[in-house]
């Protein structure tokens, strides 16, 4: 018996590795990828700037512009940069819970949401059928999660974004709901990873994301995404809500 669990604990820990290293391998793959495009932009327009300078036909709106489109894509880089930071900071993070009201603090995390869903001419609803006075979290964490997952929502959806929160037994369920174009099949194989990009859905999914799976993972919970092409899609995770 000693010898079966000790089997099985190594298993399960050779397992947990494993996961971890391919997850870094498709990190590190899905930031090559977006890197590759802002300096395939800059490269482009450093070659239109020195042909125009050697036909001497650039004019003053058209290096302003040039400039514009080139600030914006160094800028992409930037984002691109601090999100990898982000990602390491979150591997050395340590989750710190304390008990909070979960109506308060949903309405707390929350309560920008609809003025900015508003200002995009969407219609954000709020869902909660949780009956739980309490949950013990993280609630720095947990608002970077939802932040997170609505923003993305936000970026996607058409007209309404519906935030939910249910209860199950020991644990919460919360999704972030669009109505946006959604997956296709094979996009959807690799969004459960966290760690793609959409030509569908306009850009990166990965880092973000893979940052909320990070973080969840580490409060006891799971993430993951169900997506109907041309319907939306739901991103969802569940929390422990009780301290263990």
């Amino acid at each position: 018996d000693t010898f079966e669990h000790m089997k099985n604990e190594i298993y399960k820990s050779n397992s947990k590795m494993w996961n971890m290293l391919q997850e870094r391998k498709a990190l590190t793959a899905s930031v090559s990828h977006d890197l590759r495009t802002p300096i395939t932009v800059l490269n482009g327009y450093l070659d239109y700037l020195e042909k125009s300078i050697e036909r001497e036909t650039l004019t003053n709106e058209t290096l302003q512009t040039t400039i514009k489109n080139m600030t914006e894509a160094v800028d992409r880089l930037k984002r691109y940069v601090e999100c990898v930071k982000d990602i390491q900071k979150m591997e050395d993070i340590e989750i710190k819970k304390d008990n909070y009201n979960l109506k308060e603090l949903i309405a707390d995390i929350t309560k920008e949401f609809s003025i900015l869903a508003a200002r995009e001419n969407k219609k954000l609803v709020i869902r909660d059928f949780s009956n739980s006075d309490f949950i013990s979290t993280d609630k720095a964490m947990l608002s970077k999660v939802l932040e997170n997952i609505f923003d993305n929502a936000l970026r996607f959806s058409h007209e309404e974004i519906i935030f939910s929160i249910k209860e199950k037994e020991d644990y919460l369920y919360f999704s972030m709901q669009d109505d946006g174009v959604g997956f296709t099949s094979e996009e959807l194989k690799s969004a459960a990873s966290f760690f793609f990009s959409s030509a569908s859905n306009g850009g990166n999914f990965g880092i973000g994301l893979s940052i909320c799976k990070m973080i969840i993972e580490k409060m006891g919970g799971e993430i993951g995404v169900n997506s109907i092409p041309d319907k939306g899609s739901v991103f969802w995770f569940t929390l422990p809500y009780r301290q263990e």
